[in-house]
């Protein structure tokens, strides 16, 4: 049985973004925050090596080419020289590892975005992607009807 790895990837991005709110680890000494940036972090980095996985199976990549995208490739540019020229590079660049002003954390919410309008992207492509969609008909006869005509 062949597993399809961007419905898997997609699921876990839905998973997480409904796990979010409840996701609490006890404990005296981590905050909520710290356990909530763990989480997406982990999510995050398992469902960009998923999908690296994939493409690289596939031998073919799909990345939408939009406005918001190229703006995120400039801010995660522009962090990193920002990070690499201050005095403490290294709590530039990564931190404690929980600071949401970090290059790290750039990065992962840059990725975050990314991947999701990857799957957005791929889910409802008309061309190649007909097929596989993943949302309901309604939705695809809707793209079909006002968006491709």
């Amino acid at each position: 049985m062949k597993i399809n790895t961007d419905k898997l990837s997609y699921s876990i991005l839905l998973a997480l973004v409904f796990i979010m709110p409840f996701f609490v680890i006890p404990s005296s000494y981590l905050g909520i925050d710290i356990n909530k940036k763990f989480l997406i972090s982990l999510g995050v980095i398992v469902v960009a090596v998923i999908w690296l996985v994939s493409r690289l199976r596939d031998g073919q990549i799909l990345i939408p080419k939009t406005h918001i995208l190229s703006s995120a490739v400039v801010v995660v540019i522009v962090t990193f020289f920002s990070s690499i020229f201050t005095t403490g590079v290294r709590n530039s660049l990564i931190g404690v590892g929980y600071e949401l002003d970090t290059f790290a954390s750039v990065l992962i919410f840059m990725a975050l975005l990314f991947l999701f309008s990857v799957f957005f992207y791929i889910f409802q492509s008309p061309t190649k992607f007909r097929t596989k969609n993943f949302f309901s008909p309604s939705c695809m006869g809707y793209h079909k009807l006002f968006i491709t005509s």
